[in-house]
């Protein structure tokens, strides 16, 4: 199967478990509870499983990138450059980009 990069609303157990793994220091549900057109979640998915995520936040023209992490054993694979190019891609109304170091 491809590696596809996909904006998620709602989440599945299984997206649940697999964020879990992406962010284990993060509440997922709480998380999910936040999402919504200013907020957004981003993940990689192959063979139906999450393998990395990013949420991004928007304002007007404005873009915010955060919490850009990728599970432990897909590293140094590409899949964090590839979710983040399609991301950018993905939204092509946004003009100023911002990628925050850290956990902001």
């Amino acid at each position: 199967m491809k590696l596809t990069i996909q904006r998620l609303t709602t989440l599945t157990a299984q997206d649940r478990i697999d964020l879990g793994k992406v962010w284990p220091d993060l509440e997922i549900e709480q998380l999910e509870q936040q999402l919504d057109e200013r907020h957004r979640l981003y993940a990689a998915r192959f063979n139906d499983r999450l393998l990395a995520g990013l949420q991004l936040e928007i304002a007007g023209i404005h873009g915010k990138i955060h919490r850009l992490s990728v599970r432990d054993v897909t590293r140094r694979r590409g899949v964090g450059q590839y979710l983040l190019e399609e991301t950018i891609r993905q939204n092509g109304s946004i003009a100023d980009w911002w990628i925050a170091d850290g956990w902001q």
